[in-house]
């Protein structure tokens, strides 16, 4: 039965509702980055950003610090408006759904490809980082190979 198979597949998930979180300081800083007349920033494919991504639900990705940041790698510019892009950890996971990429700087960190999602070009914050031509190809590939 159904009800039975939620019931143990809850019971070996963590307790999400022990971690507490601020979602109306993330409202009041969200509301400001929509209002924002600042010109967005221009981006490119490669890049990594700092970006406002938000407090979230459950086990999606949520930004770090006063601004909510993580850095995201920036796979395709869909528009001025729009990109589709994938958060950065540097959590030491391993995981079949997280890429291993290197920026060059002695620091581990992976895409979490499984998060991919489209983001507003108004939550890029600062510029972090330009991913290297094999790393990129490596990440834009295992995305591809996840929906196979």
């Amino acid at each position: 039965m159904d009800i039975e198979k939620d019931k143990i597949q809850s019971q070996s998930e963590p307790n999400l509702k022990d971690v507490p979180k601020d979602f109306s300081a993330w409202s009041g800083l969200k509301q400001v980055i929509h209002d924002s007349l600042e010109p967005r920033p221009f981006y490119h494919e490669r890049e990594i950003w700092w970006c406002r991504v938000g407090l979230n639900i459950g086990f999606e990705s949520d930004g770090k610090g006063d601004e909510y940041v993580r850095p995201i790698l920036i796979l395709k510019g869909i528009s001025l408006q729009i990109c589709v892009g994938v958060p950065i950890t540097t959590k030491d996971k391993v995981a079949r759904h997280r890429v291993p990429i290197d920026l060059n700087d002695g620091v581990q960190r992976c895409a979490v490809i499984s998060q991919i999602r489209s983001f507003d070009s108004k939550r890029l914050w600062k510029k972090m980082a330009t991913l290297g031509k094999d790393d990129f190809a490596k990440t834009k590939q295992a995305v591809i190979d996840m929906f196979r």
